[in-house]
Parts: C-alpha cells; structure tokens; sequence
C-alpha cells in the first residue's frame, strides 16, 4: 500500500487518478489547507489529517500497512 500525502493537492491529486487507472493500492492524507476537497477522484481511500497528528498517523500506518 503506497500513502499520498497532499493528496488535494495539485501533484497529489494527479497522482492519485493514475494510481487509479493503474489500479494501484493506495491512501491519501491532506490537511487541506491549501488544496480542496473536490480534487480527490476517490473519496473512500482519503483521510484529512496533518502529517503532525502522530496518533491518527500511526493508524493510518497500521490500518493499511503502508510499505511506500
């Protein structure tokens, strides 16, 4: 499992549509705070939460066995 981060935003989000079309397992992580919602294809694989909010990035870690 590969982990996006600033997955709204511009690079992010492209990358995200390609892993897509290549079905590549992936999650996203933006904070939001300058980027938008609405540039996620795939809102089941995005969580919003900062890379400083070590808790809820722990999980996300564990939940989905990142490797990338």
């Amino acid at each position: 499992m590969i982990l996006i981060t600033g997955v709204a935003g511009y690079i992010g989000s492209h990358l995200a549509n390609y892993f897509d079309n290549k079905n590549v397992k992936y999650v996203g992580i933006d904070n939001l705070l300058y980027s938008y919602k609405t540039n996620i294809s795939n809102k089941k694989k995005f969580y919003h939460l900062d890379l400083s909010d070590t808790k809820k990035l722990s999980y996300i870690f564990k939940k989905f066995k990142i490797k990338t």
